[in-house]
């Protein structure tokens, strides 16, 4: 989405889009339900007066059920009326262990928002309850007219924290169908990677991606030490039906974070020193030191992003080509992720590849065009899970021509220019007879 800094106005007007559908979870737990304890211990579970606050007309309510019965009895109990009457809801289906509710009308919208709900039946346990719910969504008050993410390297379409289990006896989570959610995969291309970032991964941890009728096309395990898994879409039908259908994310022991769309496989570095054998030598100075917590995810970590023109409009002045550009970090969790990016002529957002290393992550400026655009519009510094601490820019130490560095320990700084031996001394350069030369 384009984003735009003015530096002008000192308000900002916000638009409304149509609503659009979100998905909460309210409580989880571990309650065995049963009204018959001699054929299966458990009780009726009431839930708290206000757990569905905000519900309205055409909400789903969502509750993950484990049976413990050959032929559990799922029932779900309103009070209506002014009277309270227990009542009991209609139309309840189950499928894949989630029992699910459409409210049908305001009234028992209100009702169950203000008076909750009871579960009722025999011989199942509930382990969480969820319920869409429906908010206007602020956008650009300019939009993008073309928000197709092929200008840009990557595009985040669902961010969140959700823990998944396909078993909730072992792990407390869902199977998480993207349709369901706040997700759009329009703009995926053919080739294109969707990228899943995961944390709190566990011990034999398996994950599943499906298609949005539930028909498997990838598995695999996750380490714990890893923070992403990559899914490349080479298929032209694939990337029709997920744009169409979306996605259901499966498995268990692990808790998902985003769904990003890559133009590139994000897992792949790129060789930071090309040519090993001829390193080059840079010229360092610090830009700008301070400590700001970088996080696109606060529910993960506390933070935000950091617009470097918003604190030094010419930090970046007389970039140029070839220079490095290093952030140094430090408190960066084991998931720490390191994104950069800038702006161009029209401020949109477009990400830069960076190279990490042991406290810092680096970016070598590909071009005079991007030198001049960052010296513009400065960088964003992105990620998760770290301190930004220090910025660095290194410029590399200029050898042209026939000119040679003879000897770097000397105090006097030696090398050979129009085939004579010259000495720089108090920055001014004497040849070996004498002549000044400048």
């Amino acid at each position: 989405m384009k984003k735009f800094i003015f530096c002008l106005l000192s308000f900002c007007v916000v638009v409304l889009s149509p609503a659009f559908s979100a998905e909460k979870i309210v409580w989880t737990g571990d309650e065995p339900i049963s009204w018959n304890p001699d054929v299966y211990a458990g009780s009726e579970f009431e839930t708290a007066e206000d757990l569905f606050a905000g519900l309205a007309q055409g909400d789903t309510i969502k509750v993950s059920v484990v049976a413990h019965l050959d032929e559990p009895q799922y029932v779900i109990t309103y009070k209506a009326g002014s009277d309270w009457s227990w009542t009991n809801l209609a139309d309840i289906t189950v499928a894949d262990g989630l029992m699910s509710y459409i409210v049908e009308n305001e009234t028992i919208a209100n009702e169950i928002a203000t008076r909750g709900l009871v579960f009722r039946g025999q011989g199942y346990n509930i382990t969480q309850i969820a319920f869409t719910y429906v908010e206007e969504k602020p956008v650009d008050p300019d939009p993008d007219p073309d928000p197709d993410p092929e200008m840009d390297s990557v595009k985040v379409v669902w961010s969140g924290d959700t823990a998944i289990s396909w078993n909730t006896e072992e792990y407390a989570g869902v199977q998480l169908e993207t349709k369901n959610t706040e997700c759009s995969f329009v703009g995926l291309k053919k080739d294109w990677y969707l990228v899943f970032h995961v944390s709190n991964v566990e011990e034999n941890a398996l994950y599943e991606l499906c298609k949005g009728d539930w028909s498997s096309m990838v598995g695999g395990e996750l380490a714990q030490d890893d923070t992403t898994f990559v899914f490349q879409v080479t298929d032209e039908a694939l990337v029709e039906d997920i744009i169409a259908n979306g996605m259901v994310i499966k498995g268990i022991r692990f808790h998902l974070t985003a769904i990003i769309i890559s133009v590139t496989d994000p897992t792949v570095k790129p060789d930071p020193d090309p040519d090993p054998e001829d390193p080059q030598v840079y010229v360092e100075r610090t830009v700008w030191t301070g400590d700001i917590a970088i996080s696109w995810n606060q529910e993960v970590y506390p933070g935000t992003e950091f617009v470097t023109i918003d604190s030094l409009q010419d930090m970046f002045a007389g970039l140029q080509e070839k220079d490095s550009i290093k952030i140094f970090y430090t408190d960066a969790i084991d998931e720490a992720q390191f994104a950069l990016s800038y702006r161009d002529e029209d401020w949109n957002y477009k990400d830069l590849t960076v190279s990490e290393k042991e406290g810092f992550f680096a970016y070598k400026v590909a071009s005079e065009e991007m030198a001049e655009a960052i010296a513009d519009r400065g960088l964003v510094i992105r990620g998760q899970g770290y301190h930004a601490v220090r910025i660095v820019i290194g410029t590399p130490e200029q050898t042209e021509g026939v000119e040679e560095i003879v000897n770097r320990q000397s105090s006097n700084r030696k090398y050979i220019k129009d085939g004579q031996l010259v000495i720089i001394r108090e920055e001014k350069e004497y040849s070996i007879l004498g002549q000044i030369i400048k």
